[in-house]
Order: structure tokens, then C-alpha cells, then sequence
């Protein structure tokens, strides 16, 4: 994670590089599509079974489960909800794009990262996920980091 944390820390520059010689929507569009074809591209590699068992944790004995290898598309029967996710996705980067042009970039992602709160109630009342105090209590520790920033910056 340090080194995730520290290849971000330079490409987050490039993005504002991006939306400040452009606009927030072209800066949007070109990361999504980038992040698109490379994901593409790996699925092409790793085989769909893979990419679909690293995404669902499918167990190897279970050829069969959740629609994988029995030739119906898997995604066809939510495709609105697919709709909506990618549509609020696409509101959720132009947002933060266009705060790139309005603030430092580590304001921005400081408050950014305030919803992770919100991502770890979402995990555990859709998700169950387990050991809820202790990530609660990370991700409050991250929000009072956030707030530390804006009050004395």
C-alpha cells in the first residue's frame, strides 16, 4: 500500500496537469478511458474466469457459480444498474476534476478521502463485513487527518 500510496502521490500532479491544460471533462474522460483499456487488457490476458474470481472471490471448484462458464452474460440482467454506476462515477471525476482547478491537489484529495466513513458503513450493512469498529475507527482517524489539514493550512 505505501508503494500504491506513493505512485499516486505523483500521478494525482499529472492529472491536475491534465484538467489545467484542458478542461475537467475532457481530464475525466481521457483517465476512464485509459483505466478502461488497461483493465481490458488484462482481462484479455488473465482469462474472464480470473478476472471475474478476483472481482467475486469465486472458488476454483465452482466452474459454474454466478453465471461464469455457463454462456449466459453475467452482466445483462443489471445493466441499468451498471448505467447508473457508471453515470455516477462519471460525476464523481468531473467533481473532483474540477476542484483540481480550484484548490491544491492535496486539499482535494484530503477531502475526497472523507467518504471513506461512508464506504465503510456501505460495506457493512451491504457487504457484512466484519470488524466494523476497527475500520470505523481508521477511517475516522483519516477524516480527523483531513480536517487537521484544512483548519491549519
Amino acid at each position: 500500500m505505501l508503494i500504491v500510496s506513493l505512485i499516486y502521490a505523483v500521478a494525482i500532479n499529472f492529472d491536475k496537469m491534465m484538467v489545467t491544460n484542458s478542461d475537467p471533462v475532457f481530464g475525466s474522460s481521457i483517465t476512464c478511458i485509459i483505466l478502461g483499456l488497461s483493465f481490458a487488457g488484462m482481462s484479455r490476458s488473465m482469462g474472464l474466469r480470473d478476472v471475474i474470481g478476483s472481482v467475486i472471490a469465486l472458488p476454483p471448484n465452482a466452474p459454474h457459480q454466478r453465471g461464469v462458464g455457463t454462456g449466459a452474460p453475467p452482466f445483462k440482467k443489471s445493466i441499468g444498474q451498471w448505467i447508473l454506476i457508471g453515470m455516477l462515477l462519471s460525476v464523481s471525476a468531473v467533481s473532483i476534476n474540477t476542484a483540481y482547478t480550484m484548490q491544491i491537489v492535496p486539499y482535494v484529495i484530503a477531502i475526497k478521502r472523507m467518504s471513506i466513513i461512508l464506504m465503510v458503513l456501505y460495506g457493512a450493512s451491504v457487504f457484512k463485513e466484519e470488524d466494523v469498529a476497527r475500520r470505523l475507527s481508521g477511517s475516522l482517524l483519516m477524516v480527523a487527518g483531513a480536517v487537521l489539514i484544512v483548519l491549519f493550512s
